[in-house]
């Protein structure tokens, strides 16, 4: 499994644990959407990933001697709930969760605010979280966990 696809699985791990009720779906399922409204659904995705090269550039008069890839990836969640009230006590359970986890850490969490969305018929509350990590060849230390060097929370908008 990719970078990328296990950063996804232990997102959707954390979400499942945090609440058993909970529904998680990858944003591009199989079937097409419109998705119902349910009582408790997130819906995960890769929105963005960035990657910068990391190495001696500077100590090296310039030459190119890279180690690494350092990668910063958003992934977006977007949790459906029949209000608005729902969808923000959901996700504060969550958060707890995914802040604390043991697996995987953020650098940044973004919250917009809960509206109605036409696309998925109902109330989606979206949540951006950004982790930072670095892939690289030698394997050297590598304990399977990503650990950014902090996080930041935003929180947009107001029930």
């Amino acid at each position: 499994m990719g970078e990328f696809s296990e950063i996804l699985s232990v997102v959707e791990q954390e979400l499942r644990a945090s609440d058993t009720s909970l529904e998680v779906i990858r944003a591009f399922p199989e079937k097409a959407r419109p998705n119902p409204q349910r009582k408790k659904l997130a819906a995960i995705g890769i929105e963005k990933v960035s990657m910068a090269p990391v190495g001696l550039n500077d100590y090296c008069m310039g030459e190119n001697v890279s180690l690494g890839k350092k990668a910063e990836v958003w992934v977006k969640i977007s949790f459906c709930c029949t209000n608005a009230t729902a969808c923000w006590e959901l996700w504060e359970g969550c958060a707890q969760r995914l802040l604390f986890s043991e697996q995987l850490s953020f650098k940044q969490i973004e919250c917009g605010q809960a509206v109605w969305n036409k696309e998925w018929s109902g109330i989606v509350l979206p949540v951006k979280l950004c982790c930072e990590f670095i892939l690289s060849g030698t394997g050297e230390g590598d304990s399977g966990l990503f650990y950014p060097q902090s996080f930041h929370i935003v929180r947009k908008g107001e029930v």
